[in-house]
């Protein structure tokens, strides 16, 4: 018998070829194109922005929008030169089922074409996804938190109206209303506009609720920081029927009765779920000297620290006003509708020390897209920071409707992208029909069939 003689393969690789097939490096963008295609109402929205370009030929405004926030999920690049780059990519092309991208030049001559009367449209896609999420929520009441974020643009090319910032950086400052982890509404401000600068916070309170009552009827309740504290924002809180809890500041004379409060009067709150740590507690009526009324508010300072006492004194002071148990028509609302228990001095505190899970959104929206704006115009700006903030709570959409564990629901923006983006598929066309190939272990990891089944039908 002959003994054949094997070569020996060689596994290091030697080589580098160029393949025929459509390979994709982000093989998940195509259930998240599934997603937004199946949205029924968003081709509507955005064939109405057909309008801004002034040339019949060309790709429509529509699909230019819909490949921006399309990019801005992928997240692999956030600059205006990728969409160049995209172009050249056929399997991209065939992954997102476009036969036309958008270049960098026609999406600058878009932005530039939009003046601030034209792009009142981008404000109303806050309205259109906040009343479609409304829809499906089962709380008893809507939860709003009112703040401002600094975008940090110091170290990039210099902007129109981009100057110093609380934060100690050059930048923007934006507003925002958020609702469950959705931005509901947000208006684009120099960096120097503080929280309550102008009537910017008032105008946003009263658009907001007005969208919620054209269908919903829950009683509502604002959160706000210190920043925000004016009676004016009281009023038109209490004009709109609507419950506050807004962070105080600490004068002088509401520290030194404080300190007069025998330590027997105070009330002790325990969260055991961020550590055990204990407030003391205590409330009164409060006027400032130019209020024309007197308003509630519950003041707590830190006690202890687990099992660790603190000094008297030492621990943080926070003062919350309200006008729960205080305007009776409010309150009324919220005893109708089963939840009048929010008006109890610990559920304010509860309420108002949970403001840091909302700031976590301005986290979410940096991880998402950055803080660097592209263009040198403000108006330009402004008008892809509420394109970035849509497609911001359509990535928020597509995580609760598509996902069943909590922990994807909650995950950041970067491991969203890694772990059901970011992985290799082969695109392949037979038979009329195009098909992702995908390895068998990533399939079964991040269960693909049921994402792909679930991307088809949105809530």
């Amino acid at each position: 018998m002959v003994r054949q003689n094997r070569q020996k393969i060689n596994k290091t690789i030697t080589k580098i070829e160029t393949a025929q097939e459509l390979l994709t490096g982000r093989g998940g963008l195509a259930v998240v194109n599934r997603y937004l295609k199946n949205v029924s109402w968003l081709k509507k929205e955005l064939r109405s922005f057909n309008s801004l370009k002034n040339r019949s030929w060309g790709m429509p405004v529509e699909k230019m929008l819909f490949q921006v926030i399309l990019n801005f999920i992928d997240g692999t690049s956030q600059h205006l030169s990728h969409f160049d780059e995209l172009r050249k990519d056929d399997s991209y092309k065939a992954l997102i089922g476009e036969d036309e991208l958008a270049s960098t030049s026609s999406l600058k001559r878009l932005f530039k074409s939009v003046s601030h009367t034209r792009s009142r449209g981008f404000k109303r896609l806050y309205k259109r996804i906040f009343l479609w999420r409304l829809k499906r929520d089962s709380a008893p009441y809507i939860k709003l938190d009112l703040d401002t974020v600094v975008f940090d643009n110091h170290n990039a090319k210099k902007r129109e109206k981009v100057n110093w910032t609380y934060k100690k950086v050059n930048g923007f400052q934006p507003l925002l209303m958020k609702w469950a982890g959705f931005v509901v509404a947000g208006k684009f401000r120099e960096g120097k506009a503080h929280s309550n600068h102008g009537n910017d916070a008032a105008e946003m309170i009263r658009e907001v609720v007005k969208t919620i009552r054209i269908k919903i009827t829950k009683p509502i309740i604002l959160t706000l920081d210190g920043g925000f504290l004016d009676e004016k924002l009281m009023d038109v809180c209490d004009e709109l029927r609507i419950a506050y809890i807004m962070g105080g500041k600490q004068f002088s004379d509401i520290k030194t009765k404080l300190s007069e409060i025998p330590k027997d009067e105070f009330g002790i709150f325990r969260k055991e779920s961020a550590g055990g740590l204990e407030w003391y507690y205590t409330e009164f009526m409060d006027k400032r000297k130019k209020w024309k009324k007197a308003s509630r508010l519950i003041a707590t300072y830190l006690n202890a620290e687990g099992d660790q006492l603190l000094v008297p004194g030492t621990g943080k002071v926070n003062l919350n006003y309200t006008n729960l148990c205080v305007n009776s028509i409010v309150t009324q609302q919220f005893e109708d509708a089963g939840c009048g228990y929010l008006g109890k001095t610990e559920n304010i505190i509860m309420l108002a020390h949970n403001r840091g899970e909302d700031e976590l959104i301005h986290r979410h929206i940096k991880d998402f897209a950055g803080e660097e704006m592209p263009f040198l115009k403000f108006e330009m700006n402004a008008e892809w920071f509420h394109l970035m903030i849509f497609s911001f709570n359509m990535h928020q959409g597509f995580k609760e409707d598509v996902f069943e564990k909590r922990e994807d629901k909650q995950c950041y923006p970067t491991t969203f992208r890694r772990r059901f983006i970011d992985f290799a598929g082969r695109i392949v066309r037979h038979a009329h029909t195009t098909v992702l190939k995908v390895r068998k272990s990533v399939k079964e990891s991040i269960t693909l069939d049921s994402l792909w089944v679930a991307a088809a039908k949105p809530t």
